[in-house]
């Protein structure tokens, strides 16, 4: 298809090189990594097909071929004559190369109109689809960049549950609540990284703001316990990609990572899940797939062809001895006389099966070149892509043996602050005796009239003992932990009415 596509510049093979550019994004939509790169190679040919288009409406073809080949980083310098009539188009890659450049109020209002109107459904449809979260979380990333922290949670919200970028998501949405002052919300949110599905996702920022959060509201011994589990959940992670560290990353990880495939057991989960659950590994490790299936079929294609042949061949013979026969027949009686319509038709379906077995024959030596060229093959490009994950892989686990360290050395300075604000608490509490007593009934009080909006998710393992993690009616998970802090102003509230009363 690619030959297709770029051999010829003959104005009458068109038609033919958008036909042959369509396969590619069809094989591209199956295995991503066959049919992006031939795009990529295919760029200014698409181009080139674009101008003739101009003048009339462009082919939605052509529209999706250049998306993917468009280089984000030199948009201003590319041909996007063909993208304009497709406003969708255009609008996604400039989104994205406004994000990627950091003018983030640009890309806001770049993304925002994509995606929140009417037309939404209608600007992601077709090959767009799979975009829509990408653009959902950089919009929320660019809402979070310039302080509009309630929007970017409503962006944020809006991903798919079934995403492959829900923890991505659901980690920056608990910063979004956190810098929000939502911290139940924030609390919540970073909980349910901890729990079901994604708690082998790797997501260590989320016991760091469920500390800071938890510190915010004065429960300091739960956010002290938040830092532990981080210690406990990302102490193995963190001691293996150290060992990887102290080797200069130069360990071969494909052989580990498709280990963990298999048993999940010789890495940390989280590691695993952050290397196999990537696009880049997934679409490379489908295309090695599909190289040891076709190195398996290729004996079975190169025996169909001659079954094929020989079953065309003996039903060519069998159908010709049959209409000889009654041609024979209809000659002895009428030695002059035409064949009838039945016969005409009979004969004419022979001689196109003739032909057909004729061309089959003719291409059997390119048939045959074309399966043992692409075994040949097979271990060259199987190489290649294993040579591409490996380097993927490693610059992954480079990235988070550094956020380790990094949130590591933050937690640090979180506990400092935890452990100031615990002292000043305790001595606070000292000289107010009867603070504890006040407190829990305000505490009580306070559960019993949200507890009919109030769905209970079970105890948490992390907050106080009779704590609930709940969802609200905005899909919002969000923690039901007191905060300590307020009840401290309601407390001294109540003691100056009461000593008022006294005086009175």
């Amino acid at each position: 298809f690619s030959a297709i596509a770029e051999a010829s510049t003959d104005k009458t093979a068109r038609g033919i090189q958008v036909a042959a550019i369509e396969c590619l994004l069809r094989i591209s939509e199956k295995h991503p990594t066959l049919g992006e790169r031939a795009l990529k190679k295919l760029q200014p040919r698409i181009l080139a097909l674009a101008e003739h288009f101009q003048s009339t409406h462009p082919p939605v073809i052509l529209q999706d071929a250049a998306l993917r080949t468009l280089d984000f980083a030199r948009l201003e310098q590319n041909s996007t004559e063909l993208l304009r009539s497709s406003p969708s188009h255009v609008g996604l890659a400039r989104g994205f190369h406004l994000a990627y450049k950091g003018q983030h109020s640009k890309a806001i209002e770049t993304l925002k109109t994509l995606l929140d109107n009417s037309e939404s459904e209608k600007n992601f449809s077709g090959s767009l689809a799979h975009y829509k979260d990408s653009a959902r979380l950089m919009l929320a990333r660019s809402l979070y960049a310039v302080g509009r922290f309630d929007e970017a949670t409503d962006q944020l919200k809006q991903v798919s549950k079934s995403s492959n970028l829900l923890s991505d998501a659901l980690s920056e949405l608990a910063w979004s609540f956190l810098l929000a002052e939502k911290y139940g919300e924030s609390i919540g949110t970073a909980l349910s990284l901890q729990r079901g599905g994604l708690r082998h996702s790797f997501a260590p920022e989320s016991s760091m703001i469920m500390a800071m959060a938890m510190n915010e509201l004065c429960q300091f011994p739960e956010a002290l316990r938040a830092l532990q589990v981080f210690r406990h959940r990302y102490g193995p992670s963190y001691l293996w990609l150290k060992s990887l560290s102290d080797g200069k990353f130069s360990k071969t990880l494909y052989p580990t990572a498709v280990q963990y495939l298999r048993d999940q057991r010789n890495i940390p989960a989280a590691l695993g899940a952050e290397w196999t659950r990537s696009p880049f590994f997934l679409a490379h490790q489908d295309e090695i797939n599909l190289v040891y299936a076709e190195s398996r079929a290729t004996p079975a294609l190169l025996r169909s062809n001659i079954d094929e042949q020989t079953k065309q061949g003996l039903s060519i013979l069998s159908s010709s001895r049959e209409l000889g026969q009654k041609i024979r027949k209809v000659r002895k009686k009428q030695p002059d006389g035409e064949l009838s319509p039945s016969l005409k038709e009979a004969l004419s379906n022979l001689k196109r099966a003739l032909t057909h077995y004729r061309r089959l024959r003719r291409a059997e030596p390119l048939w045959r070149q074309v399966l043992i060229h692409q075994k040949e093959m097979g271990p060259r490009t199987q190489q290649n892509l294993v040579a591409a994950i490996e380097n993927r892989l490693k610059s992954t686990s480079q990235r988070m043996f550094l956020q380790l360290e990094e949130i590591a050395e933050n937690n640090q300075l979180i506990e400092i602050e935890i452990f100031n604000g615990a002292s000043q608490d305790l001595i606070w509490q000292n000289a107010n005796p009867e603070y504890r007593k006040i407190a829990a009934e305000l505490q009580a009080n306070e559960r019993a009239a949200q507890k009919g909006r109030v769905w209970n998710w079970g105890s948490s393992a992390l907050s106080a003992d009779d704590s609930e993690i709940w969802e609200d009616e905005l899909d919002s998970a969000r923690a039901d932990i007191y905060d300590n802090c307020s009840s401290k102003d309601k407390y001294l509230a109540l003691r100056k009415v009461k000593t008022a009363e006294k005086n009175l």
